[in-house]
């Protein structure tokens, strides 16, 4: 099954779950009546968008500095810093 963080907690940490969550929230906020939980639905919305690009640049910005390691011949690896 899923990845569980603590508590039994599903972890979001792909982008395309984080854009299936966003999809979600603004199809929500498209089919109620009520203009706080539109609000409330579309402001969700954007944030699992955002956080869908921010795992992305976290993504590029882990590779280069993983080739940069590689390239200064320090041997270290991110998760050793």
């Amino acid at each position: 099954m899923g990845r569980h963080a603590e508590r039994g907690r599903p972890m979001i940490n792909t982008p395309n779950e984080c854009r299936a969550r966003a999809a979600y929230c603004a199809e929500v906020a498209a089919e109620t009546t009520s203009t706080i939980v539109r609000k409330a639905f579309s402001d969700l919305a954007r944030q699992w968008t955002k956080l869908a690009t921010d795992i992305e640049m976290a993504v590029v910005l882990r590779r280069e500095l993983e080739a940069d390691h590689k390239s200064d011949g320090s041997g270290m690896s991110p998760s050793s810093l």
